[in-house]
């Protein structure tokens, strides 16, 4: 820290936050009381009984046993104007921890996080708004003690982690588990750093730490969920997409672990919100693909923009509605266009997790959770299905075989499900397509026929449960024998196809 003193005046500033030819505002300075004793001297020296506070720190409020003072390594940020929660930076002497107040300096610290509701109730979700300050990406951990112990240290506490924001309001949800403890006040922790972080204690880089005391009510009984295939486990989404052409039939070329909760007015049993989770297991494809959402039935108009949002890989997006042509035309909902920038494997292709002689993937994650809020709860449109109707689609400026790149307009959905109004409708009864009713309309018909071939076989699968993708090239017709029973029969028999693999076909990773 550099303290710079006036030696006319007196007058003695703090500079906590220098950054050198910064394009950006390149410093923070504090003014402090002037000093006495100085008169126009060029040699400055501190007078021995002026006291210099040493400033440049933020810590939390919660009691102590949360880690907040600096003697147990509490949690303490460098204030800096670069990053800081709420509309101004806060500096703290000490550590001004529970029942003390937490007014320090300039403004209340309490001021970069706000709730949606007055309190949390067991197995609901509730909206927080952080609003970032500064001009550097930050990293939100946050941490809440569900069962009112006094640490953050159980399972399930660390409710955000290291999530990226910038400037700006973000809102988040927090999705408390169905055991909280029910009290008038327990302890949330929310901590922005300038680099990822991971502990609810210790010291962080600059940004800031702020607690907040919580109410947790008795399950409320005014709303209902209802997970696909269950909210402690995933279904599975596997995609070819060659479509309209046959390919290899190994449905490897997209693999994405899959779950949607819905949540309904129990009274009334209107759908209000929607969270959908996926991970991605593996991809034998060698083009780019998006991966999107249409929910059949259900207008544009009808999500809250403000309020939904993607998270991926950690990282914030505040956009996640693809813009419609009409407010009326069903809602399309987009976790990304292009699949592959969030990885990139060393294996054959840079296929993930689809060679078995090749480990040099397993470790690669690509993750993500999508909130989705209703402007107002609406009746559960007839022939929404649990599961939706995902899809993937040509990722921007990728050919995908065509003369030139399709983009949006090539869609690859479920048997039996229905188009957005982007689609490129010449693509059906094209290659391999025995599409016979492919219209936008025809999900909540429930009268589609599209997505198939001659035989019936289908373009992408949903697997009800986890499922072992196959090696690449391999045909599924091969490694799971049943799944032809289950297509001749239209799904009445062989229901359970996906449990009898050939296991030499089945892709596993090398083991340490």
């Amino acid at each position: 820290m550099l303290y710079i003193i006036d030696a006319e005046t007196g007058e003695s500033y703090l500079f906590d936050d220098l950054t050198p030819l910064s394009e950006e505002e390149s410093f923070h300075y504090v003014a402090l009381p002037s000093l006495p004793n100085v008169s126009n001297s060029v040699d400055i020296a501190r007078c021995s009984n002026t006291e210099l506070a040493i400033k440049g720190y933020d810590f939390g409020d919660a009691p102590n046993s949360y880690g907040t003072s600096l003697s147990i390594n509490g949690a303490h940020h460098q204030v800096s104007s670069h990053l800081y929660l709420g509309i101004q930076p806060d500096e703290d002497l000490i550590a001004q921890f529970y029942p003390s107040s937490d007014s320090n300096y300039e403004g209340d610290d309490d001021q970069g996080i706000s709730f949606n509701t007055v309190s949390f109730n067991q197995g609901a979700t509730a909206f927080v708004t952080a609003q970032v300050g500064g001009f550097l990406t930050g990293y939100l951990s946050a941490w809440v003690d569900w069962n009112n112990n006094g640490n953050f240290d159980d399972a399930n506490e660390h409710v955000i982690s290291n999530i990226a924001l910038n400037g700006g309001a973000h809102t988040l949800a927090i999705d408390a588990p169905n055991e909280a403890n029910v009290t008038e006040q327990t302890w949330a922790r929310f901590r922005l750093n300038d680099e990822p972080i991971d502990s609810a204690q210790g010291l962080g880089g600059r940004g800031e730490v702020e607690d907040y005391p919580l109410t947790i009510t008795s399950y409320d009984t005014q709303e209902s969920y209802l997970w696909y295939p269950s909210q402690g486990s995933y279904a599975t989404l596997a995609f070819e997409d060659r479509w309209p052409n046959q390919d290899d039939y190994d449905f490897n070329d997209i693999i994405i672990q899959y779950r949607v909760g819905h949540v309904q007015e129990t009274i009334t049993g209107k759908l209000s919100r929607l969270s959908i989770d996926i991970a991605l297991q593996a991809y034998g494809a060698g083009y780019n693909n998006g991966f999107a959402i249409k929910l059949d039935g259900i207008p544009s108009s009808s999500i809250d923009t403000q309020n939904s949002y993607v998270i991926i890989n950690n990282q914030y997006q505040a956009s996640v509605l693809e813009e419609p042509d009409n407010p009326d035309d069903e809602a399309v909902l987009i976790f990304t266009d292009a699949l592959k920038q969030f990885f990139s494997s060393e294996c054959d292709n840079g296929f993930l997790r689809v060679d078995p002689n090749c480990d040099l993937d397993k470790d690669l994650t690509l993750q993500a959770t999508m909130k989705i809020k209703l402007n107002t709860p609406i009746d559960y449109p007839e022939h929404l299905h649990p599961y939706l109707n995902p899809f993937i689609f040509a990722a921007p400026n990728d050919a995908h075989g065509f003369a030139s790149p399709p983009s949006r307009s090539l869609e690859i959905h479920l048997k039996d499900f229905s188009p957005t109004t982007k689609a490129n409708a010449s693509l059906f009864k094209s290659g391999q397509d025995q599409s016979n009713n492919a219209s936008v309309n025809c999900g909540v018909e429930n009268n589609c026929n599209s997505y198939r071939n001659s035989t019936g076989i289908p373009f992408a699968i949903l697997v009800p449960s986890p499922w072992d993708n196959l090696i690449e090239g391999k045909s599924i017709l091969s490694a799971y024998p049943e799944i032809e029973g289950y297509i001749n029969s239209n799904g009445s028999s062989d229901d359970t196809w996906f449990n009898f693999p050939d296991a030499s076909k089945i892709y596993s990773a090398i083991e340490e």
